[in-house]
């Protein structure tokens, strides 16, 4: 297959969020007005030709980082005030999984407020070491602190990422695979890291992973989910715009 020219257009949307069932309401900085924001979703090869659109009713200057480009961080990732918009071209250069976020100062406050979100960039062909996932699902853990304005009291932790029944079958450090490990129980996520993480579930019967942050105070606060494999499984689940978690 060729290479293709993929179009991404973000809105940057300064709104408030409902983040729990309690109708909790929580600041939010967002791209595309999803917490995280929209996947991009490329093969190896391919030309993003991205454009980021600061709303003009926002009140702060924004911009994007791509960790899946080589670009010049003065100019493409250089900030936009409202109203403003900025748009430049990259080619994807390494498969595997990549952040992108706000990189306007202080930049772990645009974070923090929700601008993030993942690009997957799919090798140009599958092999035994690296092959077609059945279903994929993109997990990103972040934080809630309690007050957006207090930059001093924000921390960027690392994850021990583990699923508890379960064995990674396969590890590869930021998705790439020529960086494959074998039978690994916890592997440490860096924090602005992304990994690829293979599971297999036993055949002939339904199973269940609870996949955590190892890091219990982290777990007991709310870095868990579970992965549930069975029969009667949804089939649109884990593929095509049905695989990033919220």
């Amino acid at each position: 297959m060729l290479a293709k020219t993929v179009h991404v257009t973000l809105h940057v949307k300064e709104a408030t969020t409902i983040i729990d069932y309690q109708g909790t309401k929580y600041r939010s900085w967002i791209f595309g007005g999803t917490m995280p924001g929209p996947l991009v979703h490329v093969r190896l090869g391919d030309v993003v030709d991205f454009k980021l659109v600061n709303d003009a009713k926002n009140e702060f200057q924004h911009s994007i980082d791509f960790h899946a480009s080589t670009v010049d961080v003065l100019d493409e990732f250089a900030p936009t005030g409202p109203g403003e918009s900025k748009h430049f071209r990259f080619r994807t250069r390494y498969p595997g999984v990549f952040m992108y976020h706000c990189g306007a100062a202080p930049m772990i406050q645009h974070i923090a407020c929700g601008m993030y979100g993942a690009v997957i960039v799919d090798p140009v062909k599958y092999t035994k070491h690296y092959p077609r996932p059945d279903r994929e699902y993109v997990l990103v853990q972040r934080n809630y602190v309690p007050d957006p304005d207090d930059v001093d009291a924000m921390v960027n932790s690392p994850v021990a990422f583990h699923p508890i029944a379960g064995i990674w079958d396969r590890v590869y450090p930021s998705g790439n695979p020529g960086n494959v490990m074998y039978g690994v129980q916890t592997y440490n996520v860096a924090v602005a890291e992304a990994v690829t993480f293979d599971i297999v579930s036993p055949k002939g019967h339904a199973t269940n992973n609870a996949i955590v942050d190892h890091t219990m105070r982290a777990a007991l606060h709310g870095a868990i989910t579970v992965l549930m494999n069975k029969p009667d499984a949804d089939p649109k689940l884990g593929k095509g715009d049905n695989i990033i978690i919220r």
